[in-house]
């Protein structure tokens, strides 16, 4: 991001009252601070931790009930299931990245609602599974 394109972003965020989001690493940040008035319209951001194993299923029983929220239980915490899920969604030094997780089951679930299921079967897993190349 260079400093002509941050100005472009204060214009759409001043004269036409769009809100601007900006996704990226840890360095946009000083990137944003190069600019006293750039800095103030965007704050600080969310920052996603990763995820430990023991935290696993419990993220897993959340996303299942309150996120994907299918009508039959999938049951994503099982043996299978977590195979699966800490295969695809697996980073550095044993822990899990919460934006992979998320994508994988709601493409999940997706796919699962195209086959007319009811919940995220492990032949649905799989197919996903393979998409992310594991």
């Amino acid at each position: 991001l260079k400093l002509d394109i941050l100005i472009e972003l204060r214009y759409l965020h001043d004269d036409l009252n769009l809100s601007i989001v900006l996704v990226g690493t840890p360095s946009l940040d000083q990137v944003l601070h190069t600019d006293d008035q750039i800095s103030q319209r965007f704050l600080p951001k969310h920052e996603y931790y990763p995820i430990k194993y023991r935290d696993l299923s419990k993220i897993l029983r959340i996303w299942q009930e309150k996120i994907i929220s299918l009508p039959k239980d999938s049951n994503l915490t099982g043996q299978s299931a977590m195979k699966i899920i800490c295969k695809v969604t697996s980073i550095k030094s044993g822990n899990f990245s919460i934006r992979l997780i998320d994508m994988f089951l709601r493409e999940a679930a997706i796919l699962s609602l195209i086959k007319g299921l009811d919940h995220i079967d492990l032949e649905t897993l799989k197919d996903v599974a393979e998409e992310y190349h594991c």
